[in-house]
């Protein structure tokens, strides 16, 4: 082999390889503005919606991107980083919500149904389902293994929030309306939207998370006449925030 021959890359291959100046591509971007990065991830979902994440292979998405294999892999180590990232993209919307929360002045129960209300939109718009790659068992392992740090801080916001609204609906001063372990079902009502990906339709989707913010206060103990304001005054908030809204 000569020292100009190309060395072939296979899927199992997780060395880093550096793309040389001025290799073309062997199509034209497809969004003139969006980063290599970007159109690698854009292209790996709408592979793994379309044939799955195991018959997925990064030559097939270097390839869709107009990109050689090793271009990818100066990006991504391997196939299931592609993965982590694009899950991480689903929640990092919410995280940065969530951080705009903290410097609003409202009350915590309007807070916390506005954060379940963005949350429920950024999974329900999110184009690719990419929340349903939870469920394959190397795209599990490869999340935990990561550490998840986002999803991590986003659960903690929810935990705040909830112990805050909690705290507030208790006679006793400093003391939680319901039980401490009660208060991480506030983040699994939220996420159970993934899983109701699986049945019914579009308009069945809708009318489930529309109910969880409720949901999340009733939980809480917070009475009705309460939820309603807070579900007024939360679609105020969530309308006058300045960040990026859910991708549709």
């Amino acid at each position: 082999m000569t020292a100009d021959a190309p060395v072939p890359l296979h899927d199992d291959e997780r060395t880093v390889v550096r793309r040389r100046p001025g290799r073309p591509r062997s199509a034209p971007k497809a969004a003139p503005d969006a980063s290599t990065r970007d159109e690698i991830l854009d292209a790996a979902a709408r592979l793994f919606a379309q044939q799955g994440y195991e018959g997925t292979t990064t030559r097939q998405i270097a390839e869709l991107v107009g990109i050689k294999q090793a271009s990818l892999y100066y990006h991504f180590a391997d196939k299931s980083s592609i993965v982590v990232a694009l899950l991480d993209g689903t929640v990092s919307p919410s995280v940065s919500f969530s951080d705009w929360l903290r410097g609003v002045e409202a009350r915590p129960e309007v807070k916390l149904y506005a954060l379940a209300a963005y949350d429920l939109d950024v999974i329900l718009n999110d184009p690719w389902s990419m929340h349903e790659l939870y469920r394959i068992p190397d795209v599990a392992a490869k999340e935990e293994e990561s550490g998840r740090v986002e999803l991590t801080v986003l659960q903690s916001r929810y935990l705040e929030l909830a112990r805050e609204t909690a705290q507030l609906g208790s006679t006793t001063p400093g003391a939680l309306s319901v039980p401490e372990s009660d208060l991480v079902l506030i983040f699994g009502l939220v996420e159970s939207i993934v899983a109701q990906r699986y049945w019914g339709g579009v308009s069945d989707r809708a009318a489930y998370a529309a109910t969880v913010p409720r949901g999340c206060l009733r939980l809480l103990g917070v009475p009705e006449q309460a939820i309603a304001e807070a579900a007024e005054e939360a679609g105020r908030l969530v309308a006058s925030y300045p960040g990026t809204p859910p991708r549709r």
